[in-house]
């Protein structure tokens, strides 16, 4: 979708300043680390004409340069080492000691209008700093960049075949042939070794006991070659796997009645107990928080969402997102594009909505742009098929219409998974070789649960041979992946 920039570099009567649209040109999440060091922002970066703008006085500061401000020209100049940088918002040129640079993105005012936002490359070369930008992540590294060069370093020893299995997540087992698995042993090693996964995924059925389970998952963690997600379905309410479970795992409200109390801080703590207590098992990933509005009585999502006040359903999403992530668990936002305008339900067959896309835009996008701001590590995309958006009746989980709206609309940099594509929705109508293809083509990273996942491997391997999936499009999602694993601690930074 096209995204517009208003109010730039206008100067009217009033000397009114230019602001950024609240839909940038590129609208993703970036992150920035200085000497391997993640920045934290207290207005966000934007891509704007190709050209990372960050907050002018944190980038200054993380420098190491004295700031300060004139109101009156609007500049603002940073001093290091005796090196004087200055910039005026609406200008194209900044000054280095007094020497023109030409700048090829001018200083603006952020979307709410109380920080200056200044291209960050040509700052930090301004002050002897080398940059490298990593676009699957969107990331920007600068000066040393240790962890960007130890990602690429691991993608550069994997095989084919190992990426391929790094971009799924399947139960137990469906690896290991064995109809119930409730431990890991000599059956969890071997499959491992010929299924090297990025992730499993845990159900009901393969909990027993509190010490069942950590020792299954500690054991099946070392087994592993390149640490796994290990997920859970863990939302609260009626979907709670260990909650449900009788083993001494909190039981969580369902998101219905969190949402009933209008207060956000009811979210945050069942983010943080659910982050807190999922770590503590040995989980890494909640496929939780359900972030879509209920927008008809009986959507099949029923007391799963939050409710039916877009801004209230992202007020929530954002909080428990920000607490479970802030206790190392990262949480999967779902199901992009929302699925509470219908009642019908994606695990049993098609299902559709005929919203448009300024309805979209109005309700179900307002809760994924707050979960994406507030840096969820996955996003999860339904079957749901949105012809009002795309003109047809693919599932946005294969459309790649979709998956770019979820990025660069919604401004999602994270890793972005499929629905379990054993579902009635894909499974009805779609083969495990054409579902799998044409989601990894939409850009998908993750292959939540294939059917077949000998099939699926076959068919990713060789649609890259046969040129219809490029190695570079593969190792986009894996650098996403890697970074993520990274960013929880599950792979080290050197």
């Amino acid at each position: 979708m096209k995204k517009f920039l208003i109010g730039l570099l206008i100067f009217c009567a009033a000397f009114t300043a230019p602001a950024l649209s609240a839909y940038a040109e590129e609208n993703n999440k970036v992150t920035v680390y200085v000497n391997d060091q993640k920045l934290a922002f207290d207005s966000e970066p934007v891509i704007l004409g190709g050209r990372t703008m960050v907050p002018m006085r944190a980038i200054f500061e993380a420098l190491g340069a004295a700031v300060s401000w004139d109101s009156g020209t609007r500049t603002a100049i940073g001093v290091k080492d005796g090196v004087s940088v200055s910039l005026t918002i609406g200008s194209g040129t900044m000054y280095v000691d007094n020497k023109s640079v030409a700048l090829d993105a001018a200083p603006v005012f952020s979307a709410s209008g109380d920080r200056t936002l200044i291209p960050l490359r040509a700052v930090s070369e301004a002050y002897g700093y080398d940059v490298e930008w990593d676009n699957p992540t969107k990331s920007a590294y600068i000066g040393a960049h240790a962890r960007l060069d130890s990602l690429k370093n691991r993608i550069a020893a994997m095989t084919l075949d190992e990426k391929i299995y790094q971009m799924m997540i399947v139960t137990p087992e469906s690896i290991t042939g064995v109809e119930r698995v409730t431990s890991a042993g000599e059956a969890t090693q071997s499959a491992l070794e010929t299924y090297p996964v990025g992730g499993l995924i845990y159900f009901a059925q393969n909990i027993e006991s509190a010490d069942q389970v950590k020792q299954m998952i500690a054991n099946t963690q070392s087994f592993a070659k390149t640490p796994l997600f290990i997920g859970v379905d863990e939302e609260g309410g009626t979907v709670s796997r260990l909650g449900k479970a009788d083993i001494g795992f909190p039981v969580i409200s369902s998101m219905r009645d969190i949402g009933n109390t209008g207060d956000t801080n009811a979210a945050f703590e069942a983010g943080t107990s659910l982050g807190a207590n999922l770590k503590e098992f040995g989980f890494n990933v909640d496929f939780a928080p359900v972030a879509d509005v209920n927008i008809v009585s009986d959507s099949a999502l029923g007391s799963r969402s939050f409710g039916s006040d877009p801004n209230l359903v992202a007020s929530m999403v954002a909080s428990e997102i920000t607490a479970m992530q802030n206790e190392g668990t990262s949480a999967c936002v779902k199901h992009f594009p929302g699925m509470g305008s219908s009642s019908g339900d994606t695990h049993n067959g098609f299902v559709k909505t005929n919203r448009t896309l300024e309805q979209f835009k109005s309700a179900e996008f307002v809760p994924f742009t707050a979960a994406a701001q507030a840096d969820a590590d996955f996003a999860m995309v339904g079957h749901i098929s949105v012809p009002g958006i795309t003109g047809n009746d693919v599932p946005a989980s294969l459309s790649s219409m979709m998956i770019s709206m979820l990025r660069n609309d919604i401004g999602f940099s994270g890793v972005v998974t499929t629905d379990a594509l054993n579902m009635g929705a894909i499974s009805n109508i779609y083969t495990t070789t054409d579902a799998c293809v044409s989601a990894v083509q939409a850009g998908v990273d993750i292959l939540l649960m294939p059917s077949d996942i000998n099939e699926a491997h076959y068919a990713i391997g060789t649609a890259v041979q046969n040129g219809a999936i490029s190695v570079e499009r593969i190792d986009e999602s894996v650098m996403r992946i890697l970074d993520a694993k990274m960013t929880r601690g599950l792979i080290s930074e050197n």
